[in-house]
């Protein structure tokens, strides 16, 4: 795969753009929310990464449509079904409410006018924040939202490569609420083994990958390849912070490959579904 490599030095300034990138989100969200069918997992309100965009599910109007949003350009974007700009809207200076305002305009031309775009609860990383207290988008740095993403382009074909060769695997999604990507495996008894990638919160203000499982074990944890550590505060999981990787992109795609590996066996160990 061609990795991209990643600047560990740069990893703890990236909040300064996952932020907005997280509140613009919330916009692609709210057209599944709003129109698609409910699912009991949720997948309706989760994006997709594909060809540089983070895109919402596909809507079924007359014209079928998505909405997506080109993190580099920090656009809104409404797509048709092949994916062609219907309309975009760049978010810098722009309210939340103004856009949503906005993406419901741009439905009506493609006659879709019930029912109201709502955005919903906001995530807690949003809540209380300028962006949802009505102030509008600010400028970020494309160098640093290029660098986020670099961690979804490389991430996708890791994360895609276990769904492809574990049928209880779920697809590979972008959910809004954490602004992660991940699958989650789903074994009898209702034990579980989510893999994934964080672009960070309040516990790791960075990007990370991170093995959650449940119900959650007890000590002692088995040591983990690639400077894995295991997190046992509010949640058990394994986890590898962006500032702990190698220089090269070689050995960081190594790195994260045997922390994966290691730590889904030790996660299918510890649940005792092996």
């Amino acid at each position: 795969m061609n990795w991209l490599t990643l600047d560990p030095a740069q990893a703890q300034e990236l909040t300064t753009v996952r932020l907005p990138l997280q509140a613009a989100v919330q916009l692609v969200s709210a057209v599944g929310f709003s129109l698609a069918q409910p699912q009991t997992d949720d997948s309706y309100t989760s994006l997709l990464w594909e060809e540089g965009r983070l895109m919402g599910i596909l809507i079924p109007a007359p014209t079928p449509l998505r909405a997506a949003l080109d993190p580099l350009s920090f656009t809104l974007l409404l797509l048709n079904g092949e994916g062609k700009p219907l309309a975009e809207l760049p978010l810098t200076g722009q309210t939340l409410n103004a856009a949503l305002t906005w993406l419901q305009q741009q439905l009506a031309h493609c006659g879709v006018f019930e029912p109201r775009l709502t955005l919903g609860e906001y995530p807690p990383a949003l809540q209380n924040h300028p962006l949802t207290q009505g102030e509008p988008f600010p400028v970020t740095p494309e160098s640093l939202r290029m660098e986020l993403m670099a961690y979804f382009n490389n991430s996708l074909p890791l994360l895609q490569s276990l769904v492809q060769s574990r049928s209880i695997a779920s697809p590979c999604s972008i959910w809004p609420h954490n602004f992660d990507m991940a699958t989650l495996l789903s074994f009898p008894e209702g034990k579980t083994i989510g893999i994934g990638l964080s672009t960070g919160d309040s516990g790791y203000p960075e990007p990370y990958w991170y093995i959650t499982l449940y119900p959650y074990p007890s000590p002692p944890f088995p040591a983990l390849a690639g400077a894995g550590s295991w997190h046992i505060v509010g949640w058990v999981g394994a986890v590898l912070k962006a500032s702990q990787l190698s220089p090269t992109a070689a050995e960081q795609l190594q790195q994260v490959q045997d922390f994966i590996q290691s730590a889904v066996s030790a996660s299918e160990h510890l649940l005792a579904v092996v």
